[in-house]
């Protein structure tokens, strides 16, 4: 159950860029066209009914059974995973105009770290009995890799961590320590545990006006016609 656990984990952990975003497709971000050589275009980048529905079956298995037996939350997931989609793609967009590349060796060594948890042949034993393909969780790690380094070099160089922010967090941190705490964490460590918190809730909250504004660069377009069939089936 592990691996199924890591993909499921790198599932929900889109999901949340989603609702950060509050991402919902809005009108002057979203064109409605009605073809049926797509389902999901950004520019030049698309995706066709069968990829969605292909890859949406292996995450509808990652869910309760009971669950997607309701028609709203089927939907409810649908429309969740859309968006994600559309987000990913977006992302994509941005990472290559700020020429950023994911090599097989980025993900490899992500993939090895996580083998180191698994003793022999456990780790591809997993995939096997929960029949999750391999290539399917990699390539969900690639795409988490060209998230990560977007939002880091493009969000992240906008957020500046200025003194008053440290001194206010560095307050509570202290009133929120004990006599049992670790005495030998450093001034220098805790000040680095302080910068990477505070980057990462500013990432937060500025996550959501900066991917609305990637979205009304891109020309995205969602085939209406093919997406009616999708929730209705």
């Amino acid at each position: 159950m592990k691996a199924c656990c890591i993909i499921l984990c790198m599932v929900l952990a889109a999901n949340i860029f989603w609702f950060l975003s509050g991402c919902s497709c809005s009108d002057n971000a979203l064109q409605i066209e009605s073809t049926d050589e797509y389902l999901i275009k950004v520019n030049d980048r698309v995706i066709n009914v069968r990829d969605f529905n292909s890859d949406f079956e292996m995450i509808e298995s990652l869910y309760p059974y009971n669950s997607m037996q309701t028609p709203a939350i089927l939907n409810d997931a649908k429309i969740m995973f859309l968006n994600q989609l559309i987000e990913e793609m977006v992302l994509a967009e941005r990472a290559e105009e700020l020429n950023i590349n994911i090599t097989d060796n980025n993900v490899e060594k992500v993939v090895s770290d996580i083998k180191k948890d698994y003793p022999d042949d456990e780790f591809k034993k997993n995939f096997l009995e929960n029949a999750v393909p391999y290539n399917f969780w990699r390539n969900g790690i690639r795409k988490r890799l060209i998230m990560e380094r977007v939002i880091e070099k493009d969000l992240g160089e906008r957020i500046a961590i200025i003194p008053e922010d440290i001194i206010k967090y560095y307050e509570g941190y202290n009133e929120g320590r004990n006599e049992n705490s670790d005495s030998t964490i450093g001034p220098d460590d805790i000040n680095k545990k302080i910068i990477k918190h505070l980057r990462r809730e500013k990432s937060e909250k500025m996550y959501g006006p900066w991917l609305g504004d990637l979205k009304k660069k891109y020309n995205i377009k969602v085939n209406m016609t093919e997406w009616n069939k999708i929730i209705k089936g």
